[in-house]
């Protein structure tokens, strides 16, 4: 992807979302790949807590068990106002 291209992998949580976007295309040995690069990537060495080892690590198994990992997250709606106009 773009984003991946310009930072030249140098961003785990880009690495992440596309492993996370492999995954929803059904392409699981991308999204594998991937999510085993951004897990070994240096700058996620560095700041890792608890708490992200454990997301990257549930992303990794949910992909390796063909699953695409969907953010549980409750979700804001988007409201877009029109004008008459448009």
């Amino acid at each position: 992807t773009q984003s991946n291209t310009l930072s030249q992998f140098d961003a785990p949580g880009d690495i992440d979302t596309l492993a996370a976007a492999f995954a929803r295309a059904g392409r699981y040995p991308e999204a594998i790949a991937f999510q085993e690069k951004a897990i070994a990537h240096p700058k996620f060495l560095e700041n890792r807590t608890p708490e992200s080892v454990k997301d990257y690590a549930r992303r990794l198994q949910s992909y390796r068990d063909q699953t695409a990992h969907t953010d549980r997250r409750p979700q804001t709606p988007v409201i877009i106002e029109t004008t008459a106009d448009e």
